[in-house]
Parts: C-alpha cells; sequence; structure tokens
C-alpha cells in the first residue's frame, strides 16, 4: 500500500476541519475535458455477460440474469457507447436524427455518474463469488464498458472477506465497492474527496435496492480488502462492501493469488493529479486505508435540541408501498422542472428517504436528518419544515419563508430549476469538523444513500428530482431555521418533470459501439 506523506496536523478532528477550509469558496470548476476512462485490466480472463432489455433486475432464480441486470443498472451510459437505434429509443427522436453530436458528443452522459445522475462515475465494483450458477468462484472487476467480468483471483474469497469485515458474511456473495476519489479532480478540484464519498454512498443505497436482503458494510480493515484486490491504495481503496444474493454453493478451493499476467490500466488521469490534490484531502483518505476510528468508540457530537414554531406538526398522508427496484431504469436527473407536486408524492418520497440504511452500526449522529423548503406543493402551505420519520410529520420551523428566500439559498442552478415544488435537505447533526476520517467519510456515504433513496422514490411516484451540492450554507441555515451544530450536506430539488420526461430513462446500449470506443481510446 502507498503511503502519503502530508504537512496537515495528523489529529482526526483538525484533520477534517483542514479539509472543510480548503474547500470553502469552491467556487472556480475547470473544464473537465474528456472524462477519465473505466479501469479495466489487460491480460484477464475475461467473462462475458449479455446485454439484458430495459427493467428492474430479476430475481436470482436458477441463472445469471439478475447479476447481468444488476451491474448494468449500476453503469453509466456515455453517450459514444450508444448506437443511434438506442439514442432514438431513449430519447423518441426518430433514428435518423439521433445523432450523439446533438448531446455533446462524448463529454455529456445520458446517466451520469455523479450523484446527481446516479451511477458510479468515480466508483469501480468488485464481486466476491461463490461458485454457484455457473460463474467460478473468485475475485472478479466489473468491466462496465464492454459488461464483462475480468478475473482477478480464482477459489473461494469468503473468509478474506469475513476477516476483513470483523465477523462472518450473511449473504453468499458481496460487492466490493471501490472509490477512486481523484477521477474527478481536474473539474472538481479539493472538493472531489467529498462529491466522490458521497457518489459511493449514492451506488451503496442502488445495490441495496437490488439486493434488499443485503448490508451495507462500511468499517472494516479497507488495507486489507485493498491488499485483497491488489490495488493501488492511494488511487483506488474499499469504501463499501454489499452482501448480496445468489444461491449457496459446495465449497470452493482456497483463494489463489493474483491471477499472472495482469496489468490494470485506466488510473493514468486519477495519478497524474495527485499533485494538485490538497494535502488534507489525501491525509483523509490515507487515515481511513490506515484504520481511522471506529464510530462506536469515538461518536460525534450530540446533536442540539431542534427548536420549532408554534404551528403544529403536518401529518403526512399513509406512506404507499414504493417498489424502488421497478424505478432503477427510471432514475435520472431532471435539468426542468414545472409547478404540479402534490402532498402525497412528497410524503412517499420523504417516508423512503428517512428509513434507516441496511449498515454496520453507525453512532445515530451520523445518520442525516431531513428538512424540507416547500415552495409549492399542493396540500401544504409554503414554509420550511422538518421532518420525522419516526411520527412521519413535517414541523415547520420557518412558516415564514419565502420563495426569494428558497431561490437565494442556491446559488448555481439555473432557471429551470426554480419551479421545484420541494426541496430535501440531508442536514448532519453534528459539526463535520468535530469528527474523526472515518466517521465523516461515513457521513458523506450515509448522505449519498439518502439521495439515492430520493430520487429512486421520486421516480417512483412520477416525480423529477435534481441533486445539487451547490448553495450557499448561510441562507440554507437562515431558511431553514437550523439549531446551532447541524450543517447541511446536500440538496434535492422536486418537482415535476419538465420536457422531454423520456429522456435517460431507458438503459439501451450498444455492445458492440461501447467495444468500438473503448478500442480506439486505448488501441486495442
Amino acid at each position: 500500500m502507498s503511503n502519503v506523506s502530508t504537512t496537515v496536523d495528523a489529529h482526526e478532528g483538525s484533520l477534517v476541519g483542514a479539509y472543510q477550509e480548503a474547500v470553502i469558496g469552491r467556487t472556480m470548476i475547470r473544464s473537465p475535458g474528456d472524462p477519465p476512462p473505466t479501469k479495466q485490466y489487460a491480460g484477464a480472463r475475461r467473462v462475458p455477460l449479455h446485454w439484458p432489455g430495459p427493467g428492474a433486475p430479476g430475481d436470482g432464480e436458477g441463472d445469471l440474469d439478475w447479476l447481468n441486470a444488476a451491474l448494468l443498472a449500476f453503469a453509466p451510459t456515455r453517450v459514444d457507447h450508444l448506437s443511434p437505434a438506442a439514442v432514438s429509443v431513449i430519447t423518441g427522436y426518430p433514428a435518423h436524427i439521433a445523432d450523439t453530436g446533438r448531446y455533446g458528443g462524448g463529454s455529456n452522459a445520458l446517466r451520469r455518474s455523479a450523484p446527481s445522475g446516479g451511477a458510479f462515475y468515480p466508483g469501480e465494483i468488485y464481486l466476491s463469488w461463490n461458485g454457484s450458477l455457473g460463474l467460478a468462484a473468485g475475485l472478479y472487476h466489473y468491466d462496465q464498458v464492454h459488461h464483462c467480468l475480468e478475473l482477478l483471483r480464482t477459489g473461494d474469497p469468503a473468509p478474506h472477506l469475513a476477516e476483513a469485515l470483523r465477523h462472518p458474511v450473511r449473504q453468499p456473495n458481496a460487492l466490493l465497492l471501490t472509490c477512486r476519489p481523484w477521477k474527478n479532480t481536474q473539474k472538481y478540484t479539493t472538493f472531489s474527496y467529498q462529491i466522490t464519498a458521497t457518489d459511493i454512498g449514492v451506488l451503496a443505497a442502488q445495490a441495496l435496492t437490488v439486493f434488499p436482503s443485503g448490508r451495507v458494510h462500511l468499517s472494516f480493515d479497507s488495507a486489507r480488502l485493498d491488499d485483497l484486490l491488489a490495488l493501488d491504495s492511494t488511487v483506488e481503496s474499499v469504501y463499501a462492501v454489499v452482501e448480496c444474493g445468489g444461491p449457496a454453493a459446495p465449497s470452493a478451493a482456497p483463494l489463489g493469488a493474483i491471477e499472472p499476467g495482469l496489468t490494470e490500466h485506466g488510473l493514468d488521469v486519477d495519478r497524474e493529479v495527485l499533485a494538485t490534490v490538497h494535502t488534507s484531502a489525501l491525509a483523509l483518505h490515507d487515515a481511513c486505508r490506515a484504520g481511522g476510528a471506529s464510530t462506536t468508540e469515538r461518536p460525534a457530537a450530540a446533536p442540539a435540541a431542534v427548536g420549532t414554531t408554534a404551528d403544529e406538526p403536518v401529518r403526512l398522508p399513509a406512506p404507499s408501498a414504493l417498489d424502488l427496484r421497478a424505478a432503477l431504469p427510471r432514475r435520472r436527473s431532471s435539468g426542468g422542472m414545472r409547478p404540479g407536486l402534490t402532498l402525497a408524492q412528497l410524503s412517499d418520497v420523504l417516508a423512503h428517504a428517512g428509513r434507516e440504511l441496511a449498515t454496520d452500526p453507525v453512532h445515530p449522529d451520523l445518520r442525516p436528518l431531513l428538512w424540507c423548503a416547500v415552495s409549492s406543493v399542493q396540500g401544504i402551505a409554503p414554509g420550511a419544515y422538518r421532518y420525522d420519520p419516526a411520527s412521519h410529520t413535517l414541523t415547520a420551523t420557518n412558516s415564514a419563508a419565502t420563495g426569494g428566500q428558497m431561490t437565494q439559498a442556491t446559488d448555481s442552478l439555473s432557471g429551470r430549476l426554480l419551479n421545484a415544488g420541494a426541496t430535501i435537505y440531508a442536514v448532519a447533526g453534528c459539526p463535520p469538523e468535530q469528527l474523526d476520517p472515518l466517521s465523516y467519510r461515513l457521513l458523506l456515504i450515509l448522505t449519498g444513500a439518502v439521495v439515492q433513496r430520493i430520487c429512486l422514490s421520486g421516480a417512483a411516484v412520477g416525480a423529477a428530482t435534481r441533486p445539487a451540492l451547490s448553495f450557499v450554507p448561510t441562507a440554507v441555515r437562515t431558511l431553514l431555521t437550523l439549531p446551532p451544530g447541524h450543517t447541511t450536506m446536500v440538496q434535492v430539488h422536486l418537482g415535476t418533470a419538465g420536457p422531454c420526461p423520456g429522456l435517460l430513462s431507458v438503459p439501451a446500449v450498444d455492445p458492440v459501439a461501447a467495444a468500438s470506443w473503448q478500442e480506439r481510446r486505448h488501441g486495442h
């Protein structure tokens, strides 16, 4: 494992504080250029997966269809991976005019990976497999461009995984979600660490939607898992492990060594930008890999009492039983919204977003709280509200909030998004700068999980959603009347879908076009 040398004070609390200071005033976003490629392993034995049609992943009975669909659901769909016919299916335009140039060519993505898009731009997926359903036991890397598995090690990984997690894995297989925290540094500079860790939470919540009986592990021996996958930990490290399904299998052979002749590529850009990464971000990433601190041994500061107005709590309609897995293909980031959001829609979204994620024990103070700024929702007065998941109620914290205040709280959204019926805020009940590095990373991941559940439940009820990390903290604090010590982490706008409601809704990928693009890029 690589070591990072920094000049930042090693005390955990001040380390997070140093990072928070480094991202203050982040107003300039560099041109992203051509997005860095996905990681691949030259020389690996590849297991092709077939391309299932649009729809929810299968239920895992009898074959690998459920795994095929589950993995494909995670992948961002780059415009230059699509044939004109696929673009036609997604956009509704006739095939003869559905050219990629209309969408900005290779720099645009129809199912973009950042938290606003819902796939896994800064992450990679590895599979720990037990040898069932005709797929040999081993550790695999998922190559999303070619939709195939690359074999890294043969044999049974479960004992090694259990030791790193410090307890047995309940499900027979697992996904190891790694983060490439510097992959979009060219675009977001120091803020990249916060964005990428949040995005891993988006991916983890999506994985639990595909595998509802699974469990997310967030606290483990990260260095051991990195070594298990032979990662260069400075640029890629395991941030989450998700238990997933599949039938049991006979005991496999012990896990073997890394397959001979493997050469990873696709991480050159990540390494090139290391010199530009702020030392506080490097140190945060490195501290978690070195073991960090346990959130149960070092809890966050207790949240302050939440003040309310004299208004009676608003009892929301009983939430519906939504099928979030069926909503996966419809999960997209809206570029425009219209009025028309109903209280029943808002109720359903809040109920699903506020449910506890199936994770390792996490200190309660790290679980994001939900606030809501209502602008135009049928059945409820405009204003700022705090959501209580236990009673499924909204309590007004600023009943005098105006549309102007809501607009001022957001600093970089076009007018197309200002018609949102409501904006949900994920709020930390403690100052992040008081957290140790691991607790801070867990807070970011849990925040990303909330984002994904808001967006999936929004898709399920027919609402448009758009997450955004760009807001004015002081204006949001005033708007929501947040108590001392509370910090806004992310906002998600909700409304009625604007034009092109079918855009981004169908994961139609042409494997020939995808392979052709990758071959052009890497010259093989």
